[in-house]
């Protein structure tokens, strides 16, 4: 156990967790996984529109705005291509999560979108 414990360790992984039931003699180990391991996952699905959108998205944007800064006419198209992708990645969210039909709804960057453009598109650009 102290080997597996001590080679995940070993290869840049943070400290796995575990828990030991002497009398039972079962454990259970949980491998948590790197935070750039995550991203580089989230990365391989990010298309350009997405990119795009991330990189207009310096403070909170009605779809409207949105759409108006990305240049795109059709609701459906800046929804599917666009917002959901960006939604279901959780590199985006809504400033009113309850009601995400409000007319005064927004969506901002989360910490995840602000990493990732961080990372793969570098500050300032």
């Amino acid at each position: 156990m102290r080997m597996v414990l001590n080679q995940w360790q070993a290869l840049g992984y943070p400290e796995p967790e575990y828990d030991n039931d002497r009398s039972r003699k079962t454990f259970e180990i949980r491998f948590p996984l790197a935070k750039d391991q995550i991203t580089e996952q989230v990365t391989g699905e990010v298309t350009g529109e997405v990119q795009k959108f991330l990189k207009i998205l310096h403070t909170p944007m009605s779809r409207s705005e949105a759409q108006i800064a990305l240049n795109l006419k059709g609701q459906a198209n800046f929804r599917d291509r666009y917002l959901k992708p960006a939604l279901d990645l959780e590199l985006v969210e809504m400033t009113i999560p309850d009601k995400p039909k409000s007319r005064l709804q927004k969506y901002r960057l989360t910490e995840k979108g602000k990493a990732w453009l961080d990372k793969y598109i570098g500050k300032g650009k």
